[in-house]
């Protein structure tokens, strides 16, 4: 399960933390409920499915995989 907590939590581009702002306006693109999210979280297959890459960062980082380039900020805009 990933949290809120989660979010603010993951090493992200040498910070710590997505915004919470722009994860509440992610959550509402891809049809989750924020306020659901924030009070149980979201299951890790959920946000995989996405197929979105900051998404499957923060299931990567929390299962202690090593970090995805993306999560040091490398790699955007490429491909």
């Amino acid at each position: 399960m990933i949290t809120a907590a989660d979010l603010a939590a993951v090493p992200f581009a040498g910070k710590q933390g997505y915004c919470m702002a722009g994860c509440r306006q992610w959550a509402a693109r891809h049809g989750f409920d924020w306020a659901d999210f924030v009070r149980d979280g979201i299951p890790a297959e959920a946000l995989i499915a996405t197929g979105d890459a900051l998404a499957i960062a923060v299931v990567e980082w929390k299962s202690g995989l090593t970090p995805s380039p993306r999560l040091r900020g490398e790699g955007w805009g490429e491909g």
